[in-house]
């Protein structure tokens, strides 16, 4: 059949950004917001501890990623920090990291360098990347 309107055509690309963009809100939402808390941080990490209690395993970033954060936040689309904060947050501070450091030490370290800690936001890949 012939369509007096259908001379307006959409590309594959197009209609699967269109698609994504309504089902993925890290695509809403500039990636300077995709920001975890210093209180967050800390809660994972105490989440982390408690995970690898009585392990002889010292968890690094790779383990604590694949698995504690990718299990729970695959199946939304979502980084981590977009989970905890849909909404986004504005990072104020930007953090980096080894991935095969100990993901305590890691926690600990920036909560000892930073005097406002909990309150800060942070952005860290390991958060705020799917």
């Amino acid at each position: 059949p012939n369509f007096p309107d259908a001379d307006v055509s959409v590309s594959d690309v197009e209609r699967e950004e269109a698609y994504e963009s309504r089902l993925n809100p890290m695509r809403l939402i500039p990636s300077h917001q995709w920001g975890i808390t210093g209180e967050q941080l800390d809660s994972l990490g105490d989440q982390v501890a408690c995970y690898y209690t009585g392990s002889a395993e010292n968890p690094n970033v790779y383990h604590v990623v694949g698995n504690m954060i990718e299990p729970v936040c695959q199946s939304r689309h979502v980084s981590y920090a977009i989970m905890l904060n849909p909404g986004g947050l504005a990072c104020d501070t930007f953090v980096s990291h080894a991935w095969s450091e100990s993901f305590l030490q890691f926690v600990a370290d920036i909560a000892a360098r930073c005097e406002d800690f909990k309150k800060r936001v942070f952005w860290a890949c390991f958060a705020a990347l799917p």
